[in-house]
């Protein structure tokens, strides 16, 4: 994809004052987590403030990525289609991330409230009551299948996608995709297994829930599948890493766009698996520490994904991605050493 041109607006200013605000609201609510006297507090805490800062640091990026469609869309009319199908895509995991924040805010606060009226001896007070059941009411009724369904397929598209754009032009590549999207399919049939087994209801009560049986194999199977696609993008560009260093040593300043580590790291969405990692094993463990740590996890890993798919996405639009073609043009470069520098040709 060639290189979009973006040009400065005074909205980005805004943009970018959001972005800082929530990365420093994000920081600050982490370390009020740490010094937290309990895990109500730090559930609380989590599924509100937490999420919601970290959904500004991933809407300032699409309001970033969507600057830049727009511009591509009324200067290429011939990818009017492709842009309009990314921007209707990105919309709808942004909306999706939307409904998930604001359905655990509601969560959090009915899972406090019932907690408050369990305190009481006697149910004398109603406004626990009210707001417990009006919170699941409205959790269950509207955000919870949206939630539950849309979520998982929409954020696993772009994993998929970008396997198989790395992989392109290997012998392997079809077998790499054949097993990629078997245990996508499997993660799929299991979730909804799990769902239509499970009442709504349940879901409020976040620990209990959380290690049921089939929930922690369908844990085990979504981290396995997270893992497996971070493995197989990180493998893939740090094989063409040390296939290019011998080809043209160190000189090549042109490939360290594709093949620097911090670049392997975002285009592999290593921070979201590792994540999704400690989630899973958090879960298993006994401990208070692990009971809080898994508090955390749920409510950041899916954002942190989220603003990993709009890093990769941003590369993309800026011509800076692994593309298909990355591999053999990379592989061609004849490097020209003038006056000390360097020139690529391909």
């Amino acid at each position: 994809m060639p290189i979009l041109e973006y040009r400065w607006n005074p909205l980005d200013s805004l943009v970018i004052a959001r972005l800082k605000a929530s990365t420093t609201t994000a920081i600050c609510i982490l370390y009020a987590l740490a010094m937290a006297p309990s895990d109500n507090i730090v559930l609380l805490i989590s599924y509100t403030s937490l999420k919601s800062a970290l959904f500004g640091i991933g809407f300032a990026l699409y309001c970033v990525c969507v600057r830049v469609w727009y511009g591509d869309y009324q200067a290429h009319c011939d990818r009017r289609k492709k842009t309009c199908f990314l921007i209707v895509y990105t919309s709808l995991i942004v909306m999706c991330a939307f409904i998930s924040v604001a359905a655990s805010s509601i969560q959090a606060i009915g899972a406090e409230a019932s907690d408050q009226v369990d305190d009481h001896a006697s149910q004398t007070a109603p406004t626990p009551i009210l707001l417990s059941y009006a919170c699941e009411t409205v959790y269950v009724g509207l955000t919870a299948p949206i939630q539950a369904l849309a979520d998982m397929d929409l954020n696993s598209g772009p994993k998929i996608w970008r396997v198989w754009v790395v992989w392109t032009g290997s012998p392997y590549a079809n077998l790499v995709i054949i097993g990629v999207l078997m245990i996508w399919i499997t993660k799929v049939v299991l979730w909804i297994a799990t769902v239509a087994s499970t009442s709504p209801r349940d879901w409020l009560t976040f620990v209990s829930f959380s290690r049921s049986p089939r929930l922690i194999a369908f844990d085990a199977l979504f981290t396995a599948f997270n893992i497996l696609v971070t493995l197989l993008i990180t493998g893939r560009l740090l094989y063409a890493r040390r296939r290019l260093s011998k080809l043209i040593g160190e000189a090549a300043g042109y490939s360290k766009q594709y093949t620097n580590i911090v670049v392997i790291l975002i285009e592999s969405y290593a921070v979201a698996a590792c994540l999704y990692l400690v989630d899973m094993i958090s879960r298993l463990l006994e401990s208070p520490h692990a009971i809080r740590v898994s508090i955390i996890m749920g409510a950041i890993t899916g954002l942190v994904e989220l603003i990993a798919y709009l890093f990769v996405m941003y590369r993309v639009l800026q011509g800076r991605a692994w593309e298909r073609s990355t591999d053999r043009q990379l592989s061609t470069l004849r490097f020209q050493f003038v006056d000390g520098e360097s020139s690529v040709s391909s």
